[in-house]
């Protein structure tokens, strides 16, 4: 399966900086149409008010962190479908274990690259 290259893709971090870098490495790869969010409860608000085709949450955000972002577009019957992976700087693993739940998660250690990019995006939403 291909990727569409204009479906909606929702940048959430707390850091204006990372924020760009992403939506850059997502721009060299063909994807143009990203929505920023400075955290958790405007990106949710956001979700319900668009339809996007991928999330990408910062793990580690003030008020609410991008696991639990990505735990509630889980919880919500309207939102679960949509592929989403953490951007850690940890290098922690995904506490996510539902399997109907996992097959939408990844996630990606900080630093990255545009290759590193591609092939976790591919891996969730298809090629590119």
């Amino acid at each position: 399966m291909n990727v569409d290259l204009n479906m909606s893709v929702l940048i959430i971090d707390d850091h204006l900086e990372m924020r760009q870098i992403v939506r850059n490495l997502l721009k060299q790869l063909g994807l143009k149409n990203v929505d920023q969010s400075p955290g958790g409860k405007i990106a949710m608000e956001m979700l319900h008010r668009k339809k996007y085709g991928l999330v990408i949450a910062d793990d580690n955000m003030v008020h609410m962190g991008g696991l639990d972002v990505i735990d509630k577009i889980c919880s919500d019957r309207k939102l679960k479908d949509i592929p989403s992976f953490l951007v850690t700087g940890q290098g922690k693993k995904s506490e996510i274990t539902d399997p109907s739940v996992a097959r939408f998660f990844t996630y990606i250690q900080t630093p990255f690259n545009v290759a590193e990019l591609k092939s976790k995006l591919t891996t969730l939403v298809g090629n590119f």
